[in-house]
């Protein structure tokens, strides 16, 4: 994270990246305060709350970096426009065949 920070080159970029990044120090630190208040129900909700915020927060910062990576949101629309939309329903089938067949 810190040399993220220190050689700050492409903005653009290492801001997602950063933010990726700081996931593991917040997630150990929120898992070890739970860890800490895990016989007060009423703390604990509350930290719970705030890693499950910050991971769909980890997840939204990780589809912007690969939108960057690619070009924004524009170029990549350009890229696709009048393909068509290929399906593969015999993996999906499969799949189902065997989660059906698992229970």
């Amino acid at each position: 994270i810190y040399q993220h920070l220190r050689c700050y080159s492409h903005p653009a970029e290492q801001r997602w990246i950063v933010r990726i990044l700081l996931f593991v120090p917040i997630y150990a630190l929120d898992s070890w305060f739970s860890l800490l208040f895990f016989n007060n129900d009423d703390l604990y909700v509350y930290f719970n709350t705030v890693r499950d915020c910050y991971e769909a927060f980890v997840i939204y910062s990780f589809l912007s970096l690969l939108y960057e990576y690619l070009g924004g949101e524009g170029n990549i629309m350009s890229e696709i426009r009048g393909k068509p939309i290929k399906y593969v329903s015999l993996s999906v089938s499969l799949f189902l065949s065997l989660y059906a067949s698992s229970f």
